[in-house]
């Protein structure tokens, strides 16, 4: 599903003109960074992306993309 994933993605941020809000974490056990993604179409203000945009996390959790780890 990694390829389907990546086209979905893709899909999502397509048209945002940049208008996509990205906070890291620090690397989890294996070495990868975590982060949270928001994003809105047309909108290019920080503050507004983060209270009316999508959390792009939580769209690939409910499409079947990725799965919860507790």
């Amino acid at each position: 599903k990694g390829d389907q994933a990546k086209e979905f993605v893709a899909g999502e941020l397509k048209d945002t003109n940049g208008g996509v809000v990205i906070k890291t974490y620090k690397a989890e056990k294996y070495g990868r960074f975590l982060a949270d993604v928001w994003y809105l179409k047309g909108e290019t203000d920080n503050e507004t992306i983060l209270q009316k945009g999508k959390w792009l996390n939580q769209v690939l959790l409910a499409e079947g993309f990725a799965v919860k780890v507790e």
